[in-house]
């Protein structure tokens, strides 16, 4: 057993550290796209090039049917047999390439309803146009980046996605505002990206297994779509529980209240990367184990997982929760600063929602797709009720408290069913003794800080760095690491080439090294 999780974690922690490369300078680039575009075209260009994207995605979604969950799935649970992966690429590549046509087709035949009824602009029509061939890469693009998820391939998923994508993009936006060029070519030149990337992922996919849409299988393709479906709907649902607040206050209190409450959401959503990051790997590879019904292990994964992930963002979690106004301030100005209470309550949602782990993950491994879906189908119905009974009453925070609440009555869920049919839950001794060392050091600085200084940014980087160096303090007097965490520090110490046995002896577990 401890060689598996052993090896499991290593290959977690590995594609998560390329994975956060890549997606950081990935982030640069995405920010500097919107400065350039924001500056060299029109607010009516910008909002179509938006709107533009929100399309795609949508459709994206539609036209993948969540066969990218799949893919990863069915490929790590297959690990050993070369012939049913064939079919499990081959089969979902001749899907996608189905249902990308078809709302290609759609989007082409309903394009000019579509400028006028969701941009006003009947002129916006040639933008749709030229953005087909977007929607009809990008979800080719996605289930083949998902193939290579499959086998596991973490470092050219963080260069050709995490970090290509943006960078490309940024490359075509160079290129269209040096040639001053209107923004329906930039967007024909966001689908020859893609075109670009989908060839490029066939061509890593053709390496890793025979892959072709001559080769698919039907009853493979039945037993994906079979599974994938309850996720492609759960996936829609989390776009109604993403959306819901932001319409609902755009109808009740209309556009100014909505920019201020869409400062806080992204910012507390970033609480939740560090799950991304460790699922890349942690799917294929407990799907591995699954075919084997090797249970324990999974939950020993999951368990020492959920603590990084926890150690990750609680720092994060902290400056959010007691500096809000400071965090808002610097980040979009004082005109934003009504979203603070707003940015404490979705904050500690998320923070929970990595505190229990990979729960819907983990469910997808074990290949409870169904229950997915009906938890996200009473995420979605709480979120709608709540927001109508909240939003006209309580603005903003009534819109907070309702997302905050289905989200966590999503994972309660989630947690509640994987334990139930798996016996995988979190806590163990040293995390519960992390989240209260974490718990109590947030506490007593904050009461400290706040009873004796005026917030502003430097109080709250003095704040961050009492925080950690007590929150630390306090793990060490707990004993709260286990073997798994010393033979992380073990391998990157070899990595680095530096010399952490002070360290270790000073983490009371030199008998684990």
């Amino acid at each position: 057993m401890e060689d598996e999780v052993s090896v499991g974690l290593s290959k977690i922690a590995r594609g998560a550290a390329y994975l956060l490369v890549g997606t950081a300078a990935g982030k640069i680039f995405s920010f500097l796209n919107r400065i350039i575009l924001a500056r060299h075209y029109t607010p009516g260009e910008y909002g179509v090039y938006s709107m533009f994207l929100t399309i795609v995605s949508i459709t994206t979604v539609l036209a993948t049917l969540g066969l990218g969950e799949g893919v990863v799935r069915f490929i790590g649970y297959y690990r050993d047999r070369k012939d049913k992966i064939s079919q499990i690429a081959s089969s979902a590549l001749f899907v996608v390439i189905a249902t990308s046509s078809l709302v290609s087709a759609f989007l082409f035949i309903l394009r000019d309803e579509i400028a006028e009824v969701l941009l006003h602009n009947p002129e916006a029509s040639r933008a749709i146009t030229f953005g087909i061939v977007a929607a009809f890469f990008m979800p080719i693009t996605s289930v083949l980046a998902n193939v290579a998820r499959g086998f596991e391939k973490a470092k050219e998923y963080a260069v050709i996605s995490s970090f290509g994508i943006p960078f490309g993009l940024f490359l075509v936006i160079i290129a269209c505002v040096m040639m001053d060029v209107p923004i329906h070519f930039l967007i024909l030149g966001v689908g020859m990206l893609y075109l670009f990337l989908s060839l490029t992922y066939f061509r890593i996919a053709k390496n890793l297994t025979k892959i072709s849409i001559f080769k698919v299988n039907k009853k493979t393709a039945k037993t994906l779509l079979f599974f994938s479906t309850p996720l492609v709907i759960s996936s829609i649902l989390g776009m109604v529980m993403t959306w819901t607040d932001t319409l609902m206050l755009g109808y009740f209190y209309g556009d100014r209240v909505v920019g201020v409450y869409n400062v806080a959401v992204p910012v507390a959503k970033q609480l939740s990367l560090f799950l991304g990051l460790v699922a890349f790997i942690y799917g294929p590879f407990c799907s591995a184990l699954y075919s084997k019904k090797k249970i324990k292990e999974i939950g020993r994964i999951y368990q020492v997982l959920t603590k990084w992930v926890f150690f990750a963002a609680f720092p994060f979690f902290a400056v959010l929760f007691v500096f809000p106004e400071a965090t808002i301030n610097l980040l979009f100005g004082k005109e934003y600063l009504a979203a603070s209470k707003a940015l404490q309550i979705l904050a500690a949602a998320f923070m929970v929602n990595v505190m229990l782990g990979l729960n819907s993950y983990t469910l997808v491994v074990i290949g409870e797709t169904r229950f997915i879906l009906f938890s996200n189908l009473m995420g979605a119905f709480s979120n709608v009720l709540l927001n109508y009974v909240l939003i006209p009453r309580y603005g903003v925070v009534g819109a907070a408290t309702a997302s905050a609440t289905s989200l966590l009555l999503v994972n309660l869920l989630a947690s509640t069913k994987l334990y139930s049919v798996s016996k995988i839950q979190p806590l163990t001794t040293t995390y519960i003794k992390s989240i209260v060392a974490g718990l109590f050091s947030l506490f007593l600085i904050n009461l400290i800080i706040s009873g004796f200084f005026r917030v502003n940014i430097i109080v709250a980087l003095v704040f961050l760095a009492a925080f950690l160096i007590l929150y630390v303090t306090i793990l060490v007097l707990l004993r709260a690491v286990d073997r798994e965490d010393i033979e992380l520090m073990r391998k990157i110490e070899r990595r680095l080439g530096i010399n952490l046995d002070r360290l270790v002896t000073i983490l009371g577990r030199k008998d684990m090294s």
